[in-house]
C-alpha cells in the first residue's frame, strides 16, 4: 500500500530548506540579509591593535560578519576564539603556543597566507572575546548592531571575559567583580606583549575598554557586573508592531550604593531616531506625564541590590520609516556600562490571503 502524496509535505520540506540554508549562510558565510539589519540600532567601536597578540572583546555585531570584511584594510592576519567547552579550563596557554589547535577553537588566517585553507572561524559576532594578531600597529573601528546579552559563566574554569567600561571612569578588577561574592576574580589574567601575565592586585588593577582577559569562576553564579539590567527578549526593547510601552530595569549590584545614569544615544548611521517618551509617575499626585526622552535620566545613591526602573512609551504617531531604532546607554559610578538597543515597526501592508 502506497502513502499518498501530500502537498503540504513538499511546501513543508521548502521551509526547512529555506530555513537550512538562512542558517547556512549566518553561520559559514558570516552575512545576515539585510533585513535581519536594517532595523537594528549601530554603532561605532574604536580598538586600538598593538604590532602582535591582542585580547579584544568585540561589542558590536558586524553587520557583514565574514572576517575577510570585518578586518578589510586592517593589518590582521590571524583571528583566534574559544567557544565554550563542558570541559573546565584549568590551564591557559600563550598566543604563541597556538592553543586554536586545540579542541574548543576557531580560527581564520588571512587569505594571503600559506596556511589559509585550515581556516575554521568564518563569522565574527559582537559579544565574543577574540585573539587578533596585527601585523602592525593600528586602530580597528567596526560598526555594528548592539545587542544586551547575559554572561554565562563555566563553572570552575577559566572564562575569556571581556565587559563595556566607561574609559572615563575605568573600574578596577576588583571592585567590578566585588558584588559576586567571592566566586569571580579570585584569578585574572590579562595579555601584556603576547603572554597572559597574572593580575597580582585586582584591587588596584584598572579594566580597559575592549579587552578580553581569562578570569577564573569558583561554583555557580550569575553574576553580570555592576549593572544588571533587564530590557525585554530578544536582546533589548522591541516595541513590535504594536507595542506601547516598555521599561528597563537597573539593578545595583554592587556591595555599595552606586547612582545610575540613562542617557538616549542616537545609533550611527543614516536614518531617524526612534520617538519615544519617558513614562513618569508621581504616585504623592497619581499622576502620570509623558515628557519626550531626550535629557539624561539620573538614579542618585541605589543601594546595593536596588533597582531603578525606566519606563518608556513609543510615539508612533511621530515614526518617520517602516522601521526605527535608537540606543540607551546606562552607566553606573562604578565605571560599568550597559547599552541597550530599542527599535519599533510598523505594519506592513495587509496581504490577499
Amino acid at each position: 500500500m502506497r502513502t499518498p502524496i501530500n502537498s503540504n509535505h513538499f511546501a513543508g520540506r521548502k521551509i526547512v530548506l529555506a530555513a537550512l540554508a538562512f542558517l547556512t549562510a549566518v553561520l559559514v558565510l558570516g552575512v545576515l540579509p539585510a533585513s535581519a539589519v536594517g532595523s537594528e540600532p549601530l554603532r561605532e567601536q574604536s580598538v586600538t591593535l598593538a604590532k602582535g597578540w591582542n585580547a579584544v572583546f568585540l561589542e558590536v555585531d558586524p553587520v557583514e560578519r565574514a572576517p575577510g570584511a570585518v578586518f578589510a584594510n586592517v593589518p590582521v592576519d590571524i583571528v583566534a576564539r574559544y567557544f565554550t567547552l563542558v570541559t573546565p579550563v584549568q590551564y591557559i596557554s600563550d598566543p604563541a603556543d597556538e592553543p586554536w589547535k586545540t579542541k574548543g577553537w576557531g580560527v581564520w588566517y588571512a587569505p594571503t597566507r600559506e596556511d589559509a585553507f585550515l581556516t575554521s572561524l568564518h563569522a565574527i559576532q559582537g559579544n565574543r572575546c577574540y585573539l587578533i594578531h596585527a601585523t602592525a600597529a593600528a586602530t580597528w573601528k567596526v560598526t555594528g548592531a548592539v545587542r544586551l546579552q547575559q554572561t554565562s559563566w563555566k563553572t570552575d574554569s577559566f572564562n575569556l571575559f571581556g565587559a563595556c567600561i566607561d574609559p572615563a571612569a575605568a573600574p578596577t578588577f576588583g571592585r567590578f567583580f566585588s558584588g559576586a561574592g567571592g566566586r569571580i576574580g579570585s584569578r585574572i589574567y590579562r595579555l601584556v606583549e603576547g603572554k597572559w601575565t597574572k593580575v597580582n592586585q585586582p584591587d588596584a588593577t584598572a579594566m580597559r575598554p575592549g579587552e578580553a582577559c581569562w578570569v577564573f569562576c569558583s561554583g555557580q553564579t550569575s553574576y553580570q557586573g555592576p549593572l544588571d539590567v533587564t530590557a525585554g527578549g530578544d536582546g533589548g526593547l522591541d516595541f513590535g508592531t504594536t507595542g506601547e510601552t516598555l521599561e528597563v530595569a537597573v539593578r545595583n549590584a554592587l556591595p555599595a550604593t552606586a547612582d545610575i545614569s540613562v542617557v538616549r544615544v542616537a545609533p550611527s548611521g543614516a536614518g531617524t531616531s526612534l520617538p519615544l517618551n519617558r513614562v513618569r509617575r508621581n504616585l504623592a499626585q497619581l499622576e502620570t506625564t509623558y515628557p519626550d526622552l531626550t535629557a539624561p535620566i539620573g538614579f542618585g545613591g541605589v543601594a546595593s541590590g536596588g533597582e531603578a526602573r525606566v519606563g518608556i512609551q513609543l510615539r508612533r504617531d511621530r515614526m518617520t520609516a517602516a522601521a526605527q531604532s535608537t540606543l540607551l546607554k546606562i552607566t553606573s559610578s562604578s565605571g560599568a556600562v550597559a547599552w541597550v538597543p530599542v527599535k519599533a515597526s510598523t505594519p506592513g501592508p495587509a496581504t490577499a490571503p
